[in-house]
């Protein structure tokens, strides 16, 4: 918009957006690069009430307002910020800061004009008069005949001395106008063709002056305003202070006693700089704050992160409890934290209990008060795909061409929506309606202006993040404390075998971090041996670093293989055996080999990952020079820098993988030595099919799950015995509100019956059906008594088992291919076979991979994928697979589905009829031939039946016996 309004000649521009003036900062900015004047508007909806027997009564109309000065700036958020519409008496206390236009064709008075009502706008423009004096106009803009009849009128009416010349431009130029044409109708929910716009494209200065050459003393007021409203947009020119008055470094060293002991030269240094760092850039207050917020939090006993990014870097945040991780352990640098050269505000993110975060916030708008905190707003944008479905739906196109394309792509990156950042809070020096305007109508506010905008301000911006997986090991910690008083997750041991062991076998379902696939493989690659392994694997499962994991590995594999032109190289990247593998261990090398200070070994690092040719050539001389002086041969200089500019590209912040390390490592060591209770805190809120991962994996490791059940369950899942017992709400449909009254009721009394269970809580039909096939009332007679009590037909026993799968995610009171497992060994022919539930499945090139919930355990398995063809195989089918054992995987050669089979004792005789009948009921049930006491045999897909009683019949004249073997 700016670089169009130069284009046509303009040397100012205003904005003024409809109740918002989240646009602000991107003007200032844009206006300033582009060297034209901005003008700081709003479009605001206001309520104008009855004021005479002849005015019609209120109405809602839009009002636009322009600030004269910083100070007015103040009081136009002031006004935005209030509840929309406000009323016209609001605007009295605001009016003396503003100029106010009368909201052209969208304003009252154009209504009143375009309706003829001439005498109540001039008793409405009187009202204005009360209220602005001399510094309200009538907004002058027309894109229609009827609009510049009523401007004219107007005009006429009020004089031109009161009008202003202006344009609502609401498109740069005309082949814009489908664009918002197309908006419009998504907007409204209607057809293209029902949409009906009439705004122009933006008008050149030369045709807006011709356009108002009849209102000269209009266009002159125009002029009169651009030099009345122009200022630049208010910055904060301090960070806000600290309530009282506390010495930063005395906290610090009083910390610095708890955390160290006595002092070493080594900390006592690194204390001393990034205090004077601190200081000289002016941040004392800052890191009070952020101190003052995290002591707060675990003084209620709110779950606080051990630290996030590189705010872990600083020993200061260390010893003021912001952060857990010792920087001087982990070899951490405090300039990829704070670089004095950077001139940018310290970022600090702070994980919370995810249950609790609400008690932080409401803390933070207390201590430093509502005026001054709030949260801050953020912008959904209209993504690709979106673009090209408005596109499509509007013009009826099924295929795009390049006119279609290019409307999408003007779509694409548009603002569509207001929302609250995750997790940013602003805290301000002065009020915040100083520098943006807030949304108050909620319990905390929300700023108008997204991050970026607060950050050009300067305003002091914290991410106060909610993580589910302190509240986990919060919940899992309290128990174990149950049984275990002194046990406490600070202080477990970071070496312990049997977590690096589980870890190694890629177990970490339900470890933050550590979940996907991905990382389950990298686990079993890597088989990390120390925390620091665990950390570097963090880094390095990453798209960009994932290629160095092999070199890594031959380099942990033999160490003294790997060549080092350098002690310092060794020193540096020795615990990542030879590769950078973080973005410390860049600005190490930048400031110890290549002789740069460590702000321009950062700077380095921030040019490499920018790909800022020109700053990176600059620092490069620095850093060859650096490097040959402290003994490397040119060629292993460059060489080196090459490395250097080859790896920073995607190192990964080790302060923050190692904070992230911590957590996994937590999380790890309570799945390894307290697995009941892990489990159950993490199947928490889960229920039917969303605990299947869960069931799944505490079968794989042997953990016993038992089913839920109204005498023994509580309403969530709680460890028993070896195992879990799985809570009420496990069962989809019965939900929490109802599995806390079956057990607030029991403590009344154990249930004697189903009868009495339903005489005791008033529970609804479905609600009863899902605790039978749930088997929570198993204790209470059998299920299909049950369903007969409920008048619910009786069903055989593979649909109760479906059933039961179907609300707890799991066949948890009988396995699926038990029943099977005698007839499966008789067709087997001497081949392995694993027999149940596919688990996983796979297909890549001719094979199929996979996994089978065989009773015995999960197997994987491979196939032809030939197979498949013969038989749909997917996730969750039933089925057995035959083959040969090559270790633990099953080299599958055919496949045979669990499900009703029909088995025959053929007479020799009979055999061509059989053929006959079995050909005219074509079906997917399987036929298998008895030919003898122990020899069955399968017969090819193509000779399987439909079954039903009239192919019974048949069979019998044929066959000595038939069965149809239903083992459920």
């Amino acid at each position: 918009m700016v670089r169009r309004a130069r284009e046509l000649g303009y040397d100012a521009i205003g904005l003024t957006d409809h109740n918002t003036t989240g646009g602000h900062v991107e003007l200032a900015r844009e206006c300033q690069a582009q060297g034209i004047t901005p003008l700081f508007g709003l479009e605001l909806d206001v309520a104008h009430p009855a004021g005479t027997p002849r005015r019609a009564g209120g109405a809602q109309a839009r009002l636009t307002f322009f600030a004269k000065s910083p100070e007015g700036y103040s009081h136009l958020l002031r006004l935005c910020s209030l509840t929309q519409p406000v009323s016209l008496r609001q605007l009295a206390e605001f009016a003396p800061h503003l100029v106010m236009l009368s909201g052209g064709a969208r304003g009252r008075l154009y209504a009143l004009a375009l309706e003829g009502r001439w005498g109540e706008a001039k008793e409405l423009a009187q009202e204005y008069d009360a209220l602005f004096g001399d510094h309200w106009f009538v907004q002058l803009e027309w894109d229609t005949p009827a609009q510049q009849q009523a401007a004219q009128g107007l005009a006429a009416l009020l004089g031109e001395g009161r009008c202003v010349a202006g344009q609502n431009a609401c498109i740069l130029q005309q082949e814009d106008r489908l664009v918002l044409e197309i908006l419009s109708a998504a907007q409204q929910g209607v057809s293209l063709h029902e949409v009906s716009l009439t705004a122009r494209p933006l008008l050149s200065q030369k045709e807006f002056v011709q356009e108002f050459s009849r209102f000269p003393q209009a266009l002159e007021n125009t002029r009169r305003i651009q030099e009345l409203c122009s200022f630049e947009l208010p910055k904060q020119g301090g960070l806000p202070s600290f309530p009282e008055d506390v010495s930063l470094e005395e906290e610090v060293r009083i910390g610095a006693a708890e955390r160290y002991g006595s002092l070493s030269p080594e900390v006592e240094e690194r204390l001393s700089h990034e205090l004077e760092v601190i200081q000289e850039m002016g941040l004392a207050d800052y890191f009070l704050i952020v101190a003052d917020i995290v002591r707060f939090a675990k003084q209620q006993g709110i779950p606080v992160g051990p630290g996030r990014g590189s705010a872990a870097s600083s020993v200061v945040a260390y010893c003021l409890g912001i952060t857990s991780v010792d920087p001087m352990e982990y070899g951490l640098v405090f300039e990829r934290f704070l670089n004095r050269a950077r001139h940018t505000l310290p970022d600090i993110d702070l994980d919370f209990c995810y249950v609790r975060r609400g008690e932080v916030l409401d803390y933070v708008q207390r201590r430093f008060g509502r005026e001054h905190v709030a949260l801050i707003g953020t912008y959904g944008t209209f993504g690709e795909k979106t673009a090209e479905t408005m596109v499509r739906g509007a013009l009826q196109v099924k295929a795009l061409g390049a006119k279609e394309k290019a409307l999408v792509g003007k779509i694409a990156g548009l603002k569509r929506h207001f929302s609250t950042h995750a997790s940013g809070v602003v805290i301000s020096a002065q009020p915040l309606t100083c520098y943006q305007a807030v949304r108050a109508d909620r319990h905390m506010p929300v700023t108008h202006g997204d991050m970026h905008a607060l950050e050009w301000q300067g305003l002091l911006k914290i991410d106060l993040l909610g993580l589910r997986t302190l509240t986990f090991l919060k919940h899992i910690e309290e128990q174990v404390k149950g049984s275990q008083p002194r046990f406490g997750l600070e202080s477990i041991s970071l070496d312990d075998e049997k977590t690096f062991a589980l870890l190694s076998r890629g177990e970490s379902v339900g470890i933050f971090q550590l979940e996907s696939e991905l990382f389950q493989d990298l686990l079993k690659r890597m088989q990390p041996r120390s925390f620091a392994e665990l950390a570097a694997l963090l880094a390095l499962g990453r798209p960009g670093p994932l290629s160095l994991v092999p070199t890594y590995l031959a380099n942990r594999a033999a160490p003294e293989k790997v060549h080092y032109a350098h002690p310092v190289l060794k020193e540096i990247l020795g615990e990542t055996y030879g590769l950078a593998v973080y973005q410390e261990q860049v600005i190490q090398l930048g400031h110890r080999l290549g002789g740069m200070s460590r702000n321009e070994a950062d700077l380095l690092r921030i040019a490499i990952s920018k790909k800022d040719g020109s700053l990176i050539n600059q620092l490069a001389e620095t850093f060859i020079r650096g490097c040959e002086e402290n003994g490397l041969s040119p060629k292993d200089a460059r060489n080196l820098f090459a490395a250097v500019r080859r790896f920073a590209g995607y190192a990964f912040n080790k302060s923050h993988s190692v904070c992230y390390a911590l957590i996994s490592y937590r999380a790890a060591y309570l799945k390894a030595h307290y697995p009941q209770a892990f489990f159950a805190a993490l199947m928490a809120g889960h229920s039917g099919s969303s605990l299947e991962p869960y069931l799944r994996e505490c079968r794989r490791l042997g953990i016993p799950v038992y089913l839920p059940d109204v005498h023994m369950s509580e309403v969530s899942h709680r460890p028993e015995g070896e195992g879990i017992r799985l809570g009420l709400s496990a069962i989809k449909h019965v939900g929490e509100a109802a599995a806390q009254r079956i057990v607030a009721e029991r403590s009344q009394g154990a249930y004697r019956s189903f009868q009495d269970l339903r005489q005791r809580v008033d529970l609804p039909k479905h609600t009863l059906q899902a605790l039978v096939q749930g088997g929570a009332v198993d204790s209470l007679g059998g299920r299909q008594a049950l369903y007969g009590q409920l008048g619910l037909e009786p069903s055989d026993g593979f649909s109760r088992l479906t059933a039961e799968r179907d609300l707890l995610g799991a066949y948890l009171s009988e396995h699926p291919g038990q029943p099977f497992m005698a007839f499966l060994r008789q067709i087997s022919g001497g081949l392995a076979f694993a027999a149940g539930e596919i688990s996983k499945f796979r297909e890549s090139g001719g094979m199929i991979t996979g996994e089978i919930d065989d009773p015995s355990g999960f197997v994987e398995f491979t196939l032809p994928r030939s197979v498949k063809g013969e038989l749909p195989l997917r996730e969750r089918s039933l089925a057995a697979v035959f083959g040969t054992m090559d270790g633990t995987v099953l080299r599958g050669q055919r496949v045979f589905p669990l499900k009703p089979t029909v088995i025959l004792v053929p007479k020799e005789e009979s055999l061509a009829l059989l053929q006959e009948i079995i050909a005219r009921h074509q079906g997917d049930v399987p036929v298998v031939l008895r030919l003898g006491r122990e020899i069955l045999h399968i017969l090819p897909q193509t000779y399987w039946v439909k079954w039903q009683p009239s192919l019974e019949e048949e069979l019998q004249e044929c066959c000595r016996a038939v069965q149809l073997f239903e083992p459920w």
